[in-house]
């Protein structure tokens, strides 16, 4: 199962709706959502889908979910752990 490492805006006011749907369909399509630390502790109860991760290691890409800034954070783990990134 491929891993995808969410990195996402942490002020959005939809963030448990957008990534309870997301995962659902990642894992639908065989893709495992790894979540980034304050993400995690946000959608734990929620959200069977997801996994923690401290980092992207062991992740095949970043996905940004968010704005310029947001998108500007998962180039930075891009770059760190020579991954692709999605937005």
């Amino acid at each position: 199962m491929k891993k995808i490492y969410l990195v996402m805006h942490q002020r959005k006011p939809d963030t448990v709706s957008i990534i309870s749907q997301l995962t659902a369909e990642m894992a639908e399509a065989g893709l495992q959502p790894i979540a980034e630390p304050w993400l995690f502790s946000v959608m734990d109860p929620v959200c069977p889908h997801l996994q923690y991760g401290e980092d992207p290691s062991g992740c095949e890409a970043v996905l940004a979910i968010g704005g310029d800034v947001t998108f500007l954070r998962a180039n930075e783990l891009e770059i760190r752990y020579d991954l692709p990134r999605l937005g």
